[in-house]
């Protein structure tokens, strides 16, 4: 079962996911420019929103974090169990040793001490780094006693820690400690790292195979990059135009504006085996995920844009079999607003959207498609409902669903 999301939402001005040069992203698309979002910015922002984790959270679900800081958080976890600071350093850096995880050092701009950091970020559950903590302070007195290894500092030490050294370095921690240390992790993960996957270098038992598929957000129109340039005055400067004459600092930032076709897609089938076939978990997540996508807006130059709009038309579909249908050609050529009759980028965009979907449907058939719900603020659609009705009716699909299958 599938649930496929198609959004249109329509940005003001905005920078909300720019590239190494500050410069808004943008793609070629049907032999046009075009606005462009990526899929990984807005993963981000849904699995970051509040009401992800909230959905997540009221259906007995956990959330996870993306760090390099697994180190601190372990060591924190063993001091308020009563390890003193450097056992519980200690005990914490072979425990990470013991799942092939290599910590380099790193100063702090900010303290000036010393930090150490894995050599990747790390998706893990909350409850996952639980269970971390539990193992480590299970075997605290093992640990505490295998002398830890050196963290590489120079760039040449680093690259000597590669998949042998690693290797060699997890050997000396005992083998039950490895199995109870990879014993942490699933068979239920986070709800984020459910949907999204996880892949990690040096423990492909931790790999986790994304339920979800996200598109890079792309711009039903042809896009020009425009430039503000920006003065900033000093409040402070003397009253003397020729003594003090001139502003503080200038700059320019790169914008546009764009109407963007959103598209998702949830393999329900995928998520229920990653979160261990616990229903209430999946339709927690489902919900969430749904809930965030409408809500979650990247944060780029949102203090000096404040684009905070809301996507004007949300249609899901609920499909069992068949495969799915990404709308994004309905935008090959470039929509434009009517210069005649008015209608403005929104509305053709919808219309188009809608017409592309009929030919798909005329062309390869509608079996499977369970439910089709469209959330809008468009005038043009027939029976829409609200966005927490969609998300309800969705979740209750899903729900009845599983259920059936658990039954059977």
């Amino acid at each position: 079962m599938f649930i496929e999301i198609h959004m249109l939402q329509n940005f003001a001005p905005s920078n909300l996911n720019r590239d190494d040069t500050n410069t808004p992203k943008t793609c070629v698309f049907g032999g046009y420019r075009r606005a462009r979002i990526s899929s990984q910015c807005l993963k981000r922002s849904i699995r970051r929103h509040p009401a992800f984790k909230a959905a997540v959270e009221s259906h007995q679900g956990s959330v996870g974090v993306r760090t390099k800081r697994l180190f601190d958080r372990l060591v924190d976890g063993l001091t308020t169990r009563g390890h003193a600071g450097q056992v519980a350093a200690h005990i914490a850096q072979n425990a990470l040793r013991g799942l092939s995880f290599k910590l380099d050092s790193k100063e702090s701009k900010q303290t000036g001490q010393t930090m150490k950091l894995t050599q990747y970020l790390l998706f893990l559950g909350e409850r996952e780094i639980k269970k971390l903590i539990d193992v480590a302070d299970n075997h605290a007195q093992a640990l505490a006693s295998i002398p830890t290894e050196e963290t590489p500092t120079t760039e040449t030490e680093k690259k000597s820690s590669g998949a042998k050294a690693k290797r060699e370095q997890r050997a000396a921690i005992p083998e039950p400690i490895q199995k109870d240390l990879a014993g942490v992790f699933g068979p239920a993960y986070a709800a984020d790292v459910a949907m999204f996957g996880r892949m990690v270098a040096d423990g492909k038992n931790l790999n986790v195979d994304a339920a979800c598929q996200v598109a890079h957000a792309i711009s039903t129109n042809e896009v020009e990059m425009e430039m503000d340039f920006y003065t900033a005055v000093d409040d402070l400067k003397a009253e003397d135009r020729d003594e003090d004459a001139g502003s503080g600092m200038l700059g320019t930032v790169e914008y546009n504006s764009a109407t963007y076709y959103r598209y998702a897609l949830v393999n329900v089938d995928k998520l229920a085996e990653n979160l261990a076939h616990d229903v209430e978990q999946v339709v927690g997540a489902i919900g969430g995920f749904l809930e965030a996508s409408a809500l979650a807006i990247p944060s780029g130059k949102q203090n000096s844009m404040a684009a905070h709009n809301p996507p004007a038309y949300i249609r899901v579909l609920a499909r069992e079999g068949g495969a799915p249908w990404s709308l994004a050609n309905a935008f090959l050529t470039p929509v434009r607003p009517g210069r005649k009759d008015g209608e403005d980028l929104l509305t053709r965009s919808a219309a188009n959207l809608g017409a592309y979907f009929e030919k798909l449907k005329r062309a390869y058939g509608s079996a499977g498609i369970l439910q089709d719900l469209t959330c809008t603020t468009l005038d043009m659609v027939e029976n829409p409902v609200g966005l927490q009705d969609l998300i309800t009716q969705v979740v209750e699909t899903v729900q009845s669903r599983l259920t059936a299958q658990e039954a059977a």
